[in-house]
């Protein structure tokens, strides 16, 4: 519990805005909007970065390395150093993405979270 913090709780693409104007909490350029804050491990939030690469880690020759180089360059570049906490929950979120998507009847968009999720334990 010392380590959690308050995480956006869906950072993805769609929830990435550009901000019109320089500010504070924009020195990037871009703003996080539509948060489902939350108290949680600090690696949460770059699971949820790390599951949206479906595409990237099904055309690749081994899933597992290149999901983990992913968590490794996360890790680097928001100066969490756990690769491992942000290759699980990435892991975690897209189980239970995929699971979400099947309950909804989104069969097709399911698909892509859980054929990843196989091929990164199948390594």
């Amino acid at each position: 519990p010392e380590r959690c913090v308050v995480v956006h709780g869906d950072p993805h693409l769609g929830n990435a805005l550009q901000a019109k104007t320089a500010r504070d909490g924009a020195e990037s350029g871009f703003v996080f909007v539509d948060p489902d804050g939350f108290v949680d491990d600090p690696a949460y939030d770059l699971g949820v970065v790390l599951r949206e690469w479906n595409d990237e880690l099904l055309a690749s020759d081994d899933p597992s390395r290149t999901a983990r180089r992913y968590a490794e360059l996360l890790a680097d570049g928001s100066g969490l150093e756990d690769e491992t906490a942000i290759w699980e929950w990435g892991y975690l979120e897209r189980v239970s993405s995929g699971l979400y998507l099947l309950e909804l009847g989104a069969d097709d968009l399911a698909r892509p979270f859980l054929e990843t999720a196989e091929a990164l334990v199948s390594d």
